[in-house]
């Protein structure tokens, strides 16, 4: 057998011999490893990223998410310094630290990553049908042998996961060989990344709600009813629940989707309202017509966002990478799409006439187009929390943004009614809606909680509702 491995800009050839007899390879110094009929080449230096092909995943097949991809093998010596290394897989990096000191022998670092969408494929399984991947790795720990270390590791790991999509909306979850999920808890997001350590090797993954770019949520759509005595919730799974004197006109839920719902907009006269999911695909209901989806177009990036005309004769929708696509007699004022953005845009809210919109991103920068005006934003402004949308004045002079953990920062005319800032949430804040005449707005969470503020009246909510998926709006 003659086996050729490109390693660090040079190519390796070596001639390699089967003996049934000895059941060993020949000759044995560059560190065979196998599974006959199968060969895993181990040698003593570094690999470059890819560069490790052939092999056998030491994850066991019954894992969900499917961790069948080796990507990458990094030899660890027994050092008394601290060792880093890094992989990519699809969509985040990862980087593994060992601390000085924790193995006794020298072993071997075993990255095994997924696709996102095997990933995707495997969540509804698991009961996490209002979640999509952002990314995913197993880390197994090997022997110079080849067999798997066995029992703890004398000192936790740590990992950072970094990515455009991750956020503090996002849950790390590790996939267990029974085909079950576990949370892992001691994780500390930062900006596009998250840390956690492990004391043995896991399978793990990073899902967000909804949408791998933010929290599923379409913020700026209107959900409550003309005269602001009724208001609708949407979950990711397309169910749609109503409150005080909004309608019931229909909903998706319990219906097949390719993708999860991350909002929806009422028509003008409240008698109807518009879904969204998060590949661009449009449901209506009532008396809401439809004008068009880019649910059959391949997206760069998921839609996150929803809003309609004045007169309800069009809308408009937003990727994250803000890109705007204009249906019926929404015109189009111009997009972010194509640019660097610094993070993703959550939502896109009109002017009043209609002749203009902002985008809103989650580090709370504000893009203006057509008549739209800038009255403040938050860009390079610390937040202890990312902002999930924008509410405007009904006269358009002002607007709100919303953070995930409830707190609320008012620009232009928009007056400051309370928020949740510093309050203990079961769940993170979506959206937020004004009232009719702008002295008040509703605030809803994942959970289905509705928090009210200024002349905002509760009509209920679906907090202690045990639900299927999780509330986007």
């Amino acid at each position: 057998m003659r086996k050729e491995i490109k390693t660090l800009g040079k190519t390796l050839t070596k001639t390699i011999t089967w003996d049934p007899r000895k059941r060993t390879y020949s000759p044995r110094r560059i560190h065979c490893r196998y599974w006959h009929p199968g060969l895993l080449l181990r040698f003593p230096f570094t690999l470059a990223t890819g560069s490790y092909t052939g092999g056998t995943s030491p994850i066991p097949t019954s894992t969900p998410g499917g961790f069948n991809n080796v990507v990458q093998v990094t030899p660890l010596s027994a050092s008394s310094t601290p060792q880093t290394s890094t992989a990519s897989a699809d969509g985040v990096q990862i980087s593994v630290t060992v601390p000085g000191g924790t193995f006794s022998s020298p072993e071997s670092l075993v990255f095994t990553a997924p696709s996102n969408n095997s990933l995707n494929s495997s969540l509804p399984a698991l009961g996490l049908n209002g979640y999509v991947a952002v990314g995913g790795v197993a880390l197994t720990i090997e022997n110079q042998d080849g067999s798997l270390y066995s029992g703890t590791f004398s000192q936790p790991l740590s990992i950072t996961i970094t990515g455009s999509a991750v956020n503090s909306l996002d849950k790390v979850i590790e996939l267990l060989p029974n085909g079950s999920y576990a949370n892992i808890s001691n994780v500390v997001f930062g900006t596009g990344s998250v840390t956690f350590t492990i004391t043995q090797d896991p399978a793990f993954a990073v899902v967000a709600p909804s949408s791998p770019a933010v929290a599923g949520t379409n913020p700026a759509a209107t959900v409550s009813t003309p005269d602001g005595k009724g208001y609708w919730l949407v979950a990711s799974d397309g169910g749609v629940f109503s409150f005080g004197d909004a309608g019931f006109y229909g909903s998706m839920g319990g219906r097949p989707l390719n993708k999860p719902v991350v909002g929806m907009v009422s028509t003008p006269d409240g008698k109807g309202y518009w879904l969204v999911a998060s590949d661009g695909g449009v449901f209506s209901f009532g008396d809401a017509t439809f004008y068009g989806s880019t649910g059959a177009m391949k997206l760069n990036k998921p839609v996150v966002g929803m809003v309609r005309t004045p007169d309800g004769k069009g809308y408009w929708l937003v990727a994250s990478d803000g890109g705007v696509f204009t249906f019926g007699d929404a015109s189009f004022y111009g997009s972010l799409g194509g640019q660097t953005l610094s993070a993703p845009i959550v939502g896109i809210v009109p002017t009043a006439d209609g002749y203009g919109y902002w985008l809103v991103d989650s580090a709370g920068g504000v893009s203006t187009f057509g008549d739209a005006k800038s009255y403040g934003s938050l860009s390079g402004t610390k937040l202890n929390q990312p902002i999930v949308g924008m509410v405007r004045t009904p006269d358009g002079n002002g607007y709100w943004l919303v953070a995930a953990d409830g707190g609320v920062f008012a620009f232009g005319d928009a007056n400051f009614y309370g928020s949740m800032a510093g309050t203990k949430l079961n769940k993170p804040v979506v959206g937020g809606e004004a009232t009719p005449g702008g002295n008040g707005y509703w605030l809803f969470s994942s959970d289905g909680g509705v928090f009210t503020f200024g002349d905002a009246g509760f009509m209920g909510s679906e907090a202690v509702t045990k639900l299927n998926a999780s509330v986007v709006q």
